[in-house]
């Protein structure tokens, strides 16, 4: 994979189902050979039967997809093309890409969406219940988005297999408790060794917290339920979460070890989730397993507490993570694990001592974990990518790239005009493009010609060289002529 820096500034384009983006646009850290990586593109639901066609009321008959090994955050292109998932089980052509749904109550619909019948009128009531998960498009960043609502059951919303008649509604969850598990030992590069957190793992992820001005979010369901309050829209600046339950999070790393089951869990902790919790702890930013007194952040004190601190006003722009965990030769006070993390292009490093939960979330062996799952707690975030490969590896910062250079030979100039010309128009993202990746247009036009005459420095993530006044007088008699010539047998639109 390829990486790329870009600053987004442009407005928020219209939220669609995304599939096939660049991973990396906008990425500080290089990729360096990860084992695997999510890298936020990929969405899909697998119910064999369709929502809600032969649910049997008070049972758990008809699963989610995910549930029972079929797919439900999947790449679409390692699936069967010619499968028909509401037809049966689509094969999957690489079980290591496959995402398993872990949680009970998704029900298979995106954050957003309509919400089904009334709770209560006779059955059948498809999805959707408030909050869900489902992939969009932002300045050519593709990205998942999971959202917990809180908890729409007090509000009639029912959890899969509470339903106890033919006449009450029928939906295949609440969309609370999401939680997603990719199984580590399906991977091709896989040690087999199933304690990688005692022996070290390198992971990475690049998150923010969600708010309606980048995305659809559905208002927030309190549990005192409508006999009290109203739902409420969904907070302006985001909800976090905090590291919960023997350490579960948004982002999470398992394993089975000599001395049992463990895990951590990160997450990004605002001050709208310590204020909800009644947390001792006011510091904001990324929130892991504590270095005494047990994992989670409600035990922690400002002293156990460990975080990555980040400006509450900033957990709703992407921020960055490489990191490296592994097993302390000795304990120290009670902490078992050392943790470096870089953050946000950093190449020097936080340094923590942790205590792992003492549990695996997802059953024997290393996986990693997605979600948010916890009860009634709520939360909303964007996951842009997230990977991961064993061993401790140290970051390098990802080239930048030479806006305009289309054919990739670190210059710019009139060839890559070519290539702009012939792709004008087509839903493709060039090499280099860096204004509107994912569709070429006027505007990579215009990023060309401010750039042309530039090359590539030997020096990583460098400045390009700008030309002298006179070679750019030079260079744009070349391409004058050249857009005589062409115009006459292709006409574009320039700006």
């Amino acid at each position: 994979m390829k990486f790329r820096i870009v600053i987004l500034s442009a407005p928020l384009v219209a939220f669609t189902v995304f599939a096939g983006a660049t991973l990396g646009i906008g990425v500080l850290y290089s990729d360096p050979g990860w084992a695997y990586a999510y890298d936020g593109d990929e969405a899909y639901y697998n119910d064999p039967d369709g929502p809600n066609p032969d649910y049997i009321n008070g049972t758990s008959a008809n699963s989610p997809g995910g549930l029972g090994g079929t797919a439900a955050l999947e790449f679409p292109g390692y699936l069967d093309p010619n499968c028909n998932p509401n037809a049966g089980p689509c094969a999957v052509n690489n079980a290591a890409a496959t995402w398993i749904h872990s949680g009970s109550q998704w029900d298979g619909s995106a954050p957003g969406a309509p919400l089904g019948g009334t709770p209560g009128s006779p059955p059948p009531i498809p999805p959707a219940a408030p909050g869900g998960v489902a992939t969009y498009t932002q300045g050519g960043v593709s990205y998942l988005r999971i959202q917990d609502a809180g908890n729409p059951v007090s509000w009639g919303f029912a959890d899969k297999g509470n339903q106890a008649t033919t006449t009450s509604s029928r939906q295949e969850g609440s969309n609370r408790r999401i939680q997603f598990a990719h199984r580590i030992q399906n991977d091709a590069a896989y040690s087999g060794n199933p304690a990688v957190l005692d022996s070290g793992i390198t992971i990475a992820f690049r998150a923010r917290l969600s708010t309606a001005a980048t995305g659809p979010l559905d208002a927030f369901y309190n549990e005192d339920g409508p006999a009290t309050s109203s739902p409420v829209p969904w907070p302006a600046n985001g909800k976090g979460y905090p590291v919960v339950n023997n350490g579960r999070g948004m982002f999470m790393v398992t394993h089975t070890g000599a001395s049992g089951p463990g895990q951590i869990a990160f997450s990004l902790l605002d001050q709208n989730t310590v204020t909800a919790e009644n947390f001792a702890v006011t510091k904001t930013g990324l929130v892991f397993n504590s270095k005494s007194g047990g994992p989670d952040t409600g035990a922690a004190t400002e002293a156990t507490l460990n975080i990555v601190e980040v400006p509450n006003a900033q957990l709703t722009s992407w921020q960055e993570f490489w990191i490296n965990i592994k097993q302390l030769s000795v304990p120290i006070d009670g902490s078992t694990h050392e943790v470096r993390i870089f953050h946000n292009g950093s190449l020097t490093p936080q340094t923590f001592n942790v205590v792992l939960g003492n549990q695996n979330e997802f059953g024997a062996g290393p996986h990693l974990g997605l979600g948010l799952s916890s009860g009634t707690r709520w939360g909303a975030y964007d996951i842009d990518y997230f990977a991961y490969r064993e061993g401790l590896l140290t970051p390098q910062l990802a080239a930048t790239p030479l806006a305009g250079d289309y054919n990739d030979d670190d210059r710019v100039d009139a060839a890559d005009y070519t290539v702009w010309r012939d792709n004008s128009g087509t839903a493709i993202t060039l090499p280099n493009e860096t204004v509107t990746p994912g569709v070429v247009t006027p505007e990579d036009y215009t990023a060309w010609k401010n750039n042309f005459g530039a090359t590539a420095s030997a020096a990583l993530g460098a400045a390009v060289a700008v030309p002298e006044p006179a070679t750019w007088r030079l260079a744009f008699t070349f391409v004058a002529m050249l857009l005589v010539q062409q115009c006459r047998r292709h006409r574009s639109t320039f700006s």
